[in-house]
Parts: C-alpha cells; sequence; structure tokens
C-alpha cells in the first residue's frame, strides 16, 4: 500500500509541477502612473516584469468600464505597447505586414438610461508575445476606429476602467 501511495504522490508531484504558472496583471486606470488629454484615454503604466519569466505568451485581455453615454455607434479599439513585438498585424492600404500594439476592441452594453464599455476573454482573440514585455512603462491608448481619443455620446469624456491581461506561457 506505501508502495502505491508513493507512486501516486509521485505522478500526482509530476502533474502540479509539469503546468506553467499563468500570471494576471491590473491596469486600473485610477492608478495609472500618468495620463493624457480628458478622461482615461491614455494612460501609462509602470511594472517590472522580471517577475515573469521570459518565454513566449499568449494574452488575452478583459476590460471593464465605469458607466459612460454610450450610444453603440462607433468602434472602442485598445492599443498597449509593450516593448515587445506581438503577433498582430494591420491591414492597410499597402502590402506591408504592418506591426500593430492592438490588443483589442470592447463592446457597448446599453441597459436602459446607462450604458458602458466591456470585453470578455471569449470577446477578442489572444494576442502572442515572443518573450515578456520589455517596457518598465508602457501605455495603454482607447481609441475610436478612426485613431482618434474614443469619447461617449455628447463627446464626454471616457470613464475609468479596469483591464487584467492574462499571461499563459506557451
Amino acid at each position: 500500500m506505501s508502495r502505491m501511495m508513493s507512486s501516486l504522490d509521485r505522478e500526482f508531484q509530476s502533474l502540479s509541477t509539469d503546468k506553467q504558472a499563468s500570471y494576471t496583471i491590473v491596469l486600473n486606470s485610477l492608478n495609472a502612473a500618468s495620463k493624457t488629454g480628458t478622461g482615461a484615454n491614455t494612460c501609462s503604466y509602470m511594472f517590472n516584469w522580471q517577475v515573469l519569466p521570459d518565454v513566449p505568451y499568449e494574452v488575452h485581455m478583459t476590460y471593464m468600464g465605469e458607466l459612460n453615454n454610450v450610444d453603440a455607434t462607433t468602434v472602442a479599439m485598445v492599443f498597449c505597447d509593450l516593448g515587445v513585438p506581438p503577433n498582430v498585424y494591420e491591414a492597410r492600404n499597402t502590402t506591408q505586414a504592418l506591426s500593430s500594439s492592438y490588443i483589442g476592441f470592447l463592446e457597448s452594453y446599453i441597459v436602459g438610461a446607462n450604458s458602458f464599455l466591456h470585453a470578455e476573454e471569449g470577446t477578442n482573440n489572444p494576442f502572442y508575445l515572443n518573450g515578456r514585455p520589455r517596457l518598465q512603462e508602457f501605455t495603454v491608448r482607447i481609441t475610436d476606429n478612426a485613431g482618434n481619443p474614443f469619447t461617449a455620446s455628447g463627446a464626454s469624456a471616457l470613464g475609468e476602467y479596469v483591464i487584467c491581461l492574462h499571461f499563459v506561457p506557451r
């Protein structure tokens, strides 16, 4: 019996140590190192990425924003330059493969007279990094699909938000 238990214990230990840890980084716009313009459209954050192993990552983004006056006619897009090229490319009016810091779009949710922007893990495709981020200070920008700072209806400023970036080693 003890021989069987030790075999099971070894198997369990092997299963639990073979799994690599994932990491979640929380970006709360109220805690941004700095902001540019009005609202939370352009926020800079500081983080020591050396707590993450320097391996390739699959990264998922979630977003929850405060109530805004969103009319659901403008696309809100999220960009984040982490200092390592993501495997994201943007098609434009050229045949070049242009790398992009785009990490996802935000859905408008309208509930009665209230509305807000939101993105769940399944809202956007994950993006891939070939190593851990390099920039200790990095910027998150939320724009409309024309590249301008996103504004809610009536040109009101974008409300505060929380973004979670979930890094899964590949």
